[in-house]
């Protein structure tokens, strides 16, 4: 690269790695010693919403279709999402969890409500995922109110290793036939730090 010493100018336009300005918003940034910078954003959040309820009368976890993120290779983000539900039963709880690629290592906590029969209000439990796993759920046990707007949360330290994926937020109903529906304005927000 030649600079202009008068103007401190780039004589032959932008900086280039490996034939790659980058594109707006990027920074170079460091692999460590002896590793080529690569570009990327530090500190960018996707914001995702659901816009329309999605429902499970199912145990088995699927997909909450617009509550999904991308992650790339050997990155760090932080999560939070916060998921509004109703139950048809007070007896019916969330059953909420995640997936994420192979070789992630997500630390969350999932919460979701859960009734006692030892209080009369709603409780909450929270649950620390193992740093090797990739995926991980909660299984409420109940709620306060029929057809009521009730929130779960997952928040936590995603790092994830030399696979790029999606990390999915997934849910169920705890009974059978009993209806969990996700409410519109459920979010998760994924802001990569490293």
């Amino acid at each position: 690269m030649t600079v202009n010493l008068l103007t401190g100018a780039n004589l032959f336009g932008p900086l280039q790695l490996n034939s790659s300005a980058g594109t707006a918003g990027q920074a170079l940034i460091s692999g460590g010693a002896g590793v080529l910078p690569t570009w990327g954003t530090i500190g960018s959040s996707q914001v995702l919403s659901l816009t329309s309820t999605q429902q499970s009368t199912a145990t088995a976890l699927a997909n909450v279709t617009q509550l999904v993120g991308t992650l790339a290779a050997s990155s760090t983000y932080l999560v939070d999402c916060f998921v509004t539900f109703q139950s048809a039963a007070t007896t019916t709880g969330l059953n909420l969890g995640f997936t994420s690629p192979t070789g992630c290592s997500p630390m969350v906590e999932i919460v979701v409500p859960i009734t006692s029969t030892a209080a009369a209000s709603q409780l909450r439990t929270t649950f620390p995922n193992a740093a090797a796993t990739t995926s991980g759920n909660v299984l409420g046990t109940g709620v306060t109110a029929v057809n009521s707007n009730h929130t779960a949360r997952i928040s936590g330290i995603i790092k994830n290793g030399t696979t790029a994926g999606n990390f999915q937020i997934q849910f169920a109903t705890e009974v059978n036939a009993s209806a969990v529906t996700l409410q519109i304005g459920s979010t998760m927000q994924l802001t990569k730090i490293a």
